[in-house]
């Protein structure tokens, strides 16, 4: 059994199904019951949002891993784009078009160019209303690619206003490192001796010198966790990282393996 978190924004249920099977899938309203269940072993891991294409990775997720001594096992990246169904198959004769604020928010300026007579209605649950515009002439439904439109017909796709957006990013969570033979990324949490950039520069100089590619740089000053966050192209088992991170060890005050993944 794994959890993800439930949310009308994030197409998490849908990242869940590429490590899972449906039925063994269940939904948690906050990180806080996650956390709980993880922690009792009522789950054997959960899948949260990590960002997208325009933001990077979510750093607030970074620290909730390391607060709670959790694991990064596996990143899962979704396509996700919006679309338009309907039973007809011309865009021009639509006069109402349901869509959740999230959908119409997203696609507001392709909806205006398109359909600009058309009339919105906010609903909560596009599910709901498939149904709805089947049985309805000149009705559409905002939707993505990742919903089944039934014997509806696609009249308009890839309408987001940013397509950046269409590319999401997953994390599956787990209590335990995990690590394979297979994994090409490790994630590394360092807790520097002070706050001063050449502690950073430090820190880059080891991987560098050991032509240790670094793929990815979170740090933010202003957040409680001070925490250097890296994610470097090496398993974990190379012996290049393992060398890095002994000497890591005497040069910050902590250094530990925050995730080990394929990606």
């Amino acid at each position: 059994m794994i959890g993800y978190k439930q949310d009308m924004i994030h197409n998490t249920f849908d990242a869940a199904q590429e490590i899972y099977v449906k039925e063994g899938i269940q939904p948690f309203k906050n990180l806080s019951r996650l956390k709980t269940s993880l922690l009792n072993n009522e789950i054997d891991g959960f899948v949260i949002p990590l960002g997208n294409d325009t933001k990077g990775y979510d750093i607030d997720m970074f620290n909730f891993l390391v607060l709670n001594g959790f694991h990064l096992s596996r990143v899962i990246n979704l396509t996700v784009e919006i679309q338009v169904i309907s039973q007809t198959l011309t865009p021009k004769t639509i006069t109402k078009l349901y869509g959740t604020t999230h959908l119409i928010t997203e696609s507001y300026q392709h909806i205006k160019e398109h359909l600009p007579h058309v009339q919105l209605e906010v609903i909560t649950n596009v599910n709901d209303y498939i149904d709805t515009v089947s049985n309805a002439e000149k009705t559409a439904l905002l939707t993505t690619n990742r919903t089944d439109p039934r014997h509806l017909n696609v009249i308009l796709n890839d309408v987001r206003d940013n397509t950046y957006n269409n590319h999401q990013r997953f994390g599956f969570i787990t209590n335990k490192l995990e690590v394979s033979n297979y994994h090409t990324k490790t994630l590394l949490a360092i807790q520097l001796m002070n706050n001063h950039s050449n502690s950073i520069y430090d820190v880059l100089h080891e991987f560098s010198l050991r032509n240790i590619r670094v793929t990815n740089i979170f740090y933010n000053a202003k957040s409680n966790v001070k925490y250097l966050y890296l994610i470097t192209d090496k398993n974990i088992q190379d012996n290049k990282l393992k060398d890095c991170l002994k000497l890591l060890n005497n040069k910050t005050r902590r250094t530990q393996i925050l995730g080990s993944y394929k990606e």
